[in-house]
């Protein structure tokens, strides 16, 4: 008689038991502050181990079919059917609430800028962090006594620039990095090569845009009056084909999806919301041109509603201390 299981039951309960102890294992692992992500060998091994386990609680000669049913249970309670539990399942819940890791902290401007798609996400997230912010003077972009200065000596922003987010006791610098770094361990930024892939295509093109209007904003060399003629030939030209890439980037994903191409949401989604909202501070002059071309777009504008309707982002939306563009 095998020692793991007596009956068909016994086997049923088993099979779940041993999944999820695994699964359990490798949720926990992901958790550790600089740990290795799980990688496809990880992930590869722990499937093996589950079903090494099933086959010596098999030896019993009961129907296979309690395995059959145990793994449907097992995959239902963890969501996982990779082989790990998916962010947000019970046991990936389970395993981070005995890891107690400080909150992610923010450092940026107190401006959206570069930080606000960080903290878009994160708040649709419901995760917790720390927002600090500096002052332009602070800063001290010119001064060696400046927080530029310090940071760049001592390694802690990589390039000179901000945001810088402290987590897992890493610096993250780069905002798309910072995003990807986040989404691994928060579930916005999963899948196979090809998934992320998508989300990496989706998240870089905003960039594209991004730079042509703050590109304007900031040319010293222009005058208003230039910049407002470069803002109208941008969303007669420019604009109607980027943002159409994105229409029709929606419009091949299915209905009520997102920009991975999928019902999932992804970090892509933060970067290109924050886009429409940065078009809609910078160009506040041009804002009837601007709505006039959004109107136009029927797959954006849902999207975008239904950005706005999830539940922790319309929370964070609403909420009267967020950030000006």
């Amino acid at each position: 008689m095998p020692v793991f299981a007596s009956s068909v039951p016994g086997n049923f309960v088993v099979s779940i038991g041993v999944s999820v102890a695994l699964m359990f294992s490798v949720s926990f692992l992901d958790g550790l502050p600089q740990a290795s992500l799980i990688t496809p060998t990880t992930n590869a091994l722990a499937i093996l181990g589950v079903l090494t386990l099933w086959a010596m609680t098999g030896m019993s000669k009961k129907p296979w079919h309690c395995f059959v049913a145990g793994s449907v249970a097992t995959m239902a309670l963890c969501g996982a059917p990779g082989g790990r539990p998916s962010p947000g399942s019970p046991v990936a819940l389970a395993a981070g609430k005995l890891w107690s890791s400080p909150p992610p902290v923010i450092r940026y401007f107190d401006i959206r800028g570069r930080a606000e798609a960080i903290r878009l996400a994160l708040a649709d997230a419901g995760v917790a962090y720390d927002d600090a912010s500096f002052t332009s003077d602070e800063w001290g972009k010119s001064r060696s006594d400046g927080l530029k200065a310090q940071w760049t000596e001592s390694g802690k922003a990589l390039f000179g620039q901000a945001p810088v987010v402290e987590v897992d006791g890493l610096d993250l610098v780069q905002s798309h990095s910072i995003l990807r770094y986040l989404g691994r361990q928060h579930g916005w930024y999963t899948g196979s090569p090809a998934e992320l892939a998508l989300i990496d295509m989706a998240a870089d093109g905003t960039e594209d845009i991004r730079k042509q209007v703050k590109g304007i904003e900031y040319d010293g060399s222009l005058s208003d009056e230039q910049k407002a003629a470069k803002f109208v030939a941008y969303l007669e030209s420019s604009a109607p084909t980027w943002l159409g890439f994105y229409e029709r980037m929606l419009a091949r994903g299915p209905e009520g999806g997102y920009l991975s191409g999928s019902t999932k949401v992804s970090h892509a989604d933060y970067l290109f919301f924050d886009l429409l909202d940065t078009h809609e501070s910078v160009l506040s002059e041009h804002r009837s041109q601007l709505d006039a071309l959004l109107a136009t777009m029927p797959q954006i504008t849902a999207w975008r509603l239904r950005m706005r309707s999830r539940p922790n982002l319309a929370k964070y939306l609403a909420d009267g201390t967020r950030r000006r563009g």
